[in-house]
């Protein structure tokens, strides 16, 4: 089974948001620790080609010496103007805004970039993931396993969070994709819709505006949102969430309990490390 790997964004943060993040000496020590977990538990057990698209336009070839990708794109973060009102109505949530534009730009170029290589070299993919910088892998993952006419998303370890519960059940995490080329070129179309989508009486938001609730609409005006059609195949754990959750019903974090992946900041908050103890 041929797999594209696709990473668009930031390389991430020891704490907080990605965005939020202003340390570019981060990045190549981030880089080079997650790299290590791609390498161990994606490369080894997979026929894999990488393809990235950053905003990381000063430390790009850094990036590639370290990820060796097919294809890549590394630029200065573009500052999206002309917002429609709904959009740019709360100062305040304007770095959120910014953001979450950035994410699904970042996903339709890296899928181009994809594309350029499929035609280039005639190469056929039969799965393709879409995943973060900042994804840490605790866990060996074969995708010859994965049904390849399923949509497969993660979920967490430690909580029981968006559709199909009855917990934020108009959400979907959407952090990590894996379909096949089709359903992925679909999604990439995101980028286009997000001022459809965002307008007033259309998807429900958060702070103006929210992958997780854009994630579960799209999904539905697909018909992709069926029981049959999206496997949560892959599992994750937030930090925040076990924070917030802690003692709640729905509450299921277990100590010593290893996801498949995790984002960098909630590995490093559950493991109790700092940026020199990754060095």
């Amino acid at each position: 089974m041929k797999i594209a790997y696709t990473i668009n964004g930031l390389m991430g943060s020891i704490d907080g948001k990605n965005f939020e993040n202003k340390n570019a000496d981060h990045v190549n020590i981030l880089a080079k620790y997650v790299y290590k977990s791609i390498d161990s538990r994606i490369l080894k057990n997979n026929d894999v080609d990488i393809f990235l698209f950053s905003w990381h336009d000063k430390e790009g070839e850094h990036i590639d010496n370290i990820f060796k990708p097919k294809k890549s794109i590394h630029t200065e973060q573009i500052k999206f103007t002309d917002l429609p009102a709904w959009l740019d109505k709360d100062p305040g949530h304007r770095p959120r805004v910014q953001a979450h534009i950035s994410r699904w730009y970042g996903f339709k170029e890296v899928m181009k970039l994809r594309k350029q290589y499929e035609q280039e070299t005639g190469t056929k993919y039969d799965l393709v993931v879409n995943a973060r910088f900042d994804h840490y892998w605790e866990k060996d993952i074969d995708f010859s396993t994965f049904d390849t006419n399923q949509i497969h998303l993660s979920n967490f370890t430690c909580t029981t969070w968006g559709w199909p519960s009855n917990v934020a059940p108009n959400e979907l995490f959407g952090d990590l994709f894996v379909m096949k080329p089709k359903y992925i070129d679909n999604l990439a179309g995101m980028f286009d819709l997000l001022y459809e989508y965002t307008a007033p009486g259309n998807c429900t938001q958060y702070k103006t505006i929210s992958h997780h609730f854009l994630t579960k609409y799209h999904f539905e005006k697909q018909g992709w949102l069926t029981k049959d059609k999206i496997n949560f195949s892959l599992k994750s754990c937030s930090a925040e969430d076990w924070r917030q959750f802690r003692g709640s019903s729905h509450h299921k974090h277990v100590e010593g309990r290893h996801p498949d992946y995790y984002i960098l900041r909630h590995k490093l908050y559950f493991e109790k490390k700092t940026l020199e103890d990754i060095k």
